[in-house]
């Protein structure tokens, strides 16, 4: 979906506002800057969303980062240029690398966290039924939800022990 010139106005407000530690702080600078209208959580998680589906036409995102307290101070949300491939063109700020390692392994947990669920929900559902071909469908779903989810917690334990390579 092409980006229309109002919401590229916000997106180049956004990039001026960055680097910030978190959706409130960018909200707040967001209002500062812009006084036609106002901006919460929301509106800025809009923005991100936009500006990370846009990657390549902008050539620059919003890494993915840790969600929660920030105890260092350091800021969360920062912008990183993108490559022509795609990748992310990353300065030696550590504590950028850190929250975008951080951020990775967040991420996975997340969504081997959801793959469970999902498995749960697949076992319960072919509990209820009595077609075999359901049964069966539910059951090789749950199998491979499973079988993801173990795996996406593995990885995210290796990326707590060894790190994802962003570090070096």
């Amino acid at each position: 979906m092409p980006i229309t010139a109002a919401r590229q106005d916000e997106i180049d407000d956004l990039w001026s506002c960055l680097p910030c530690q978190g959706y409130d702080e960018a909200a707040d600078k967001m209002n500062s800057v812009r006084h036609t209208r106002f901006y919460g959580r929301g509106n800025i998680s809009s923005l991100i969303y936009c500006v990370r589906q846009n990657s390549a036409e902008l050539k620059w995102t919003i890494p993915h980062t840790r969600r929660g307290l920030n105890a260092t101070g350091a800021e969360r949300l920062f912008a990183v240029p993108v490559r022509e491939d795609g990748s992310y063109l990353l300065d030696e700020n550590l504590d950028s690398r850190s929250f975008m390692e951080d951020g990775f392994r967040t991420t996975v947990l997340a969504a081997s966290t959801m793959l469970a669920h999902a498995q749960h929900v697949l076992l319960t559902c072919m509990t209820q039924t009595r077609s075999r071909l359901k049964k069966a469908q539910y059951d090789d779903m749950a199998d491979s939800s499973g079988f993801m989810s173990r795996k996406l917690r593995r990885l995210a334990e290796e990326v707590e022990e060894q790190g994802d390579g962003t570090n070096g």
